[in-house]
């Protein structure tokens, strides 16, 4: 039982590896050992039960995903029977359509500065975030600095990323309604710095800071096919014995993989 719960536990990050943003900050933005670009995409499913974030098995691993499946008949216009659903179970399977379907999220390492001593941490951005991070990189004058040609896509992430020398982000985490945050939901603006500085103060320095750059996969493992159907069984069992409650039993509006078959029933 506990080698389980360890497994479980391990699903999801640990907070000591990832970053978010609380008020003003610096970081930096560091290489990543483990493999090419380090802007990593991942693809969450959220809202799935007591699962705080499922790591997507099809959109990142190219293999089954229930909650993908789950999704199609969501969006579908027919129902199980063949017909076309009421208007009214189309809309409300459309909302939970967009609550569980996957939501890219880009990871890069960065360093906190003032806080280098703690090692490195993941900062998960939005896709808009991240396109923030980039247009740092393309800035012209900024490449120029750093003696890199417009032209060259690759080394123009040396603008944010090379250790030896780039520019620090100043990040700026502003609550709804928080003086300089007119929306409605929180934001979080990210700039360059004005000069291009090293990562620490010497080679040794820099190679102790980027040794602790950890694997993505240590941070968020991979999940089988396998368990997030059960996950979807379980969930979707909670889903209709909650709607039993206060509806009538129905044919089975939603079907599902598992061999193990689960209490349904459907939306009046």
């Amino acid at each position: 039982l506990k080698a389980r719960l360890q497994t479980l536990n391990t699903r999801t990050s640990k907070p000591n590896d990832i970053w978010k943003p609380k008020d003003e900050h610096e970081v930096r933005c560091l290489p990543y050992p483990h493999g090419g670009d380090p802007m990593i995409d991942l693809h969450f499913h959220y809202e799935i039960g007591d699962n705080p974030a499922i790591l997507c098995p099809k959109a990142n691993f190219a293999k089954d995903c229930a909650v993908c499946d789950f999704c199609d008949v969501l969006k579908s216009w027919k129902g199980p029977d063949g017909q076309d659903k009421a208007e009214s179970d189309r809309k409300a399977d459309f909302e939970i359509f967009k609550k569980i379907q996957a939501k890219a999220r880009v990871f890069v390492p960065i360093v906190v500065r003032g806080e280098e001593a703690t090692g490195a941490k993941f900062w998960g951005v939005t896709p808009k975030q991240a396109d923030a991070i980039l247009e740092v990189c393309t800035d012209g004058d900024r490449l120029s600095e750093l003696g890199i040609d417009q032209s060259d896509a690759e080394k123009a992430l040396n603008v944010v990323f090379a250790p030896e020398k780039a520019y620090d982000l100043k990040v700026s985490f502003k609550k709804a309604g928080e003086k300089g945050n007119t929306t409605s939901y929180s934001n979080v603006e990210i700039k360059g710095k004005i000069k291009p500085v090293p990562l620490a103060k010497d080679k040794k320095a820099i190679e102790a800071i980027l040794s602790t750059v950890k694997n993505i996969r240590e941070v968020y493992p991979e999940i089988s096919s396998d368990e997030v159907q059960k996950m979807v069984d379980r969930w979707i069992g909670s889903l209709n014995r909650d709607e039993s409650k206060t509806a009538a039993p129905a044919t089975e509006k939603y079907e599902t993989k598992s061999t193990e078959k689960v209490a349904q029933t459907g939306r009046s």
